[in-house]
């Protein structure tokens, strides 16, 4: 997929800058655009047929969000993330998810929980990784946003982006599926028999193994195996 392609389905929105910040948030979140590839604004503004302006603001905007860097010479790349910057993250979404849990919690009732049941099926019948991302975000914020906070809502928004872009890279992998399932299974039936306290430690379970996952599969990346050459016998 390209931008072009991915312009097609985001929504329009009132104005040219905010729709190439969509389109280039959903590019950097969805894996298209990967770590430290270079955002040259001219090229941009040619494959999505807009002028270098709104191009240019759409990357101060990213900017602020952490999903883009600027470099001397350099331009804007996309933002790239070390082991550190990924436990810290987890670090604060940690403190944030659990106490939107805690908010969000007496509020639960029948028809959130069938909503989250369709969403944990949908899931788990799902084999496209856009449309998994899409289902695990809405599974979360369907549960958190019965917390009525939208600051809070916006902070751990924020956060889950800057991660995004490396979400496609370990889901690829079946086991991370089949765990990624069974933890919506456990915290939907937590909240089912109303245990808070289970609840709160199925979810920090959840977000401490997708650290320790994503951080595996960054040194993995950084470091891949080297395939040893074939000797022939005759050598």
């Amino acid at each position: 997929m390209n931008l072009r392609e991915i312009a097609l389905q985001v929504p329009q929105t009132t104005t040219t800058p905010e729709h190439v910040v969509l389109v280039l948030r959903e590019a950097i979140t969805s894996g298209v655009l990967k770590a430290g590839q270079a955002l040259p604004a001219d090229a941009i503004a040619a494959e999505l047929e807009v002028s270098r302006s709104p191009v240019r603001e759409a990357l101060r905007q990213l900017e602020t969000e952490g999903l883009i860097q600027y470099y001397p010479h350099r331009g804007a790349v996309v933002a790239a993330l070390t082991e550190r910057d990924i436990l810290q993250i987890f670090e604060i979404r940690q403190i944030l998810e659990l106490g939107a849990l805690e908010l969000a919690f007496p509020h639960l009732g029948p028809a959130d929980l069938q909503s989250l049941q369709d969403i944990s099926e949908r899931y788990e019948a799902s084999t496209d990784l856009s449309e998994m991302k899409q289902l695990d975000v809405q599974f979360h914020e369907t549960l958190y946003q019965l917390h009525r906070n939208p600051q809070l809502r916006d902070l751990i928004s924020s956060l889950r982006m800057k991660v995004d872009g490396y979400w496609h890279m370990y889901m690829r992998l079946v086991r991370h599926k089949s765990r990624f399932e069974k933890d919506h299974r456990d915290l939907l039936l937590a909240c089912e028999s109303g245990d808070l306290q289970e609840a709160r430690a199925v979810l920090k379970c959840h977000l401490e193994q997708t650290a320790l996952m994503l951080m595996e599969q960054l040194k993995a990346e950084a470091h891949p195996p080297v395939r040893k050459r074939r000797v022939r016998p005759d050598q």
